[in-house]
């Protein structure tokens, strides 16, 4: 029995960010988003090509030829590597995320938000004003590793360039990448930004900003934005 208690004890402080199993509650919102976006496109992508419309529909590249039939093998393969990443992002946030936020004092939002109402909307005022240095910082991450992945070519032939099998993208595929390109470059220009400009992990802004990243990162794959 106390092997046990400890062990579910062990897991419980894992997965926690102020709120029990926060970690976890986050990670099934992210992909849910992912998996309702991902489908609702898959049922548009599926209409249009079935009314012989899909090529002019997409967005294309001008020297590319557009897509004209769906290939349910890439899409296959976008669905199991998403599936692993679940994994990935929660082994993430779990090791290297949330104990980096738990050091910079980020998951106690009782002691960094003072509960005086002058404080604390002056608190909130002031945690907006970092957002538009945190988008900056997040495109700058996302940029630098994504170049990294590219430059260097063990890195591209045995990470990145899984993610390049989906020339033409679906909504469903905008997790399709290795795990560690999932961690390096996916979830450190969401969450290092947030952790660096001390935005409380347990709080809703972080909690918005990540589901907010999850669907632009959908949009941006699905052919149409």
């Amino acid at each position: 029995f106390n092997k046990n208690h400890i062990e579910d004890s062990m897991i419980r402080d894992l997965l926690r960010c102020d709120e029990e199993f926060y970690v976890l509650r986050l990670c099934v919102c992210a992909y849910a988003n992912w998996i309702i976006f991902g489908f609702l496109y898959l049922c548009l992508d599926y209409y249009y090509e079935s009314t012989h419309q899909l090529s002019s529909k997409r967005i294309q590249y001008p020297q590319r030829k557009g897509l004209e039939t769906l290939d349910w093998t890439l899409i296959n393969n976008a669905i199991h590597l998403s599936a692993i990443n679940t994994i990935s992002t929660l082994i993430g946030m779990t090791f290297v995320f949330i104990p980096l936020a738990r050091y910079r004092g980020l998951c106690d939002y009782a002691n960094l938000v003072d509960s005086d109402d002058y404080n604390y909307y002056w608190y909130q005022l002031w945690t907006a004003c970092k957002f538009p240095f945190i988008l900056v910082l997040t495109d700058t991450i996302f940029y630098a590793t994504h170049r990294l992945f590219h430059r260097v070519q063990w890195l591209y032939q045995n990470v990145h360039k899984l993610h390049h099998q989906f020339v033409h993208t679906y909504c469903l595929s905008a997790n399709a990448c290795h795990p560690l390109e999932q961690i390096i470059t996916n979830m450190s220009s969401i969450l290092l930004p947030l952790i660096i400009f001390r935005v409380p992990m347990c709080s809703y802004w972080s909690a918005l900003y990540f589901q907010i990243a999850t669907l632009n990162a959908c949009f941006c794959h699905s052919g149409y934005v």
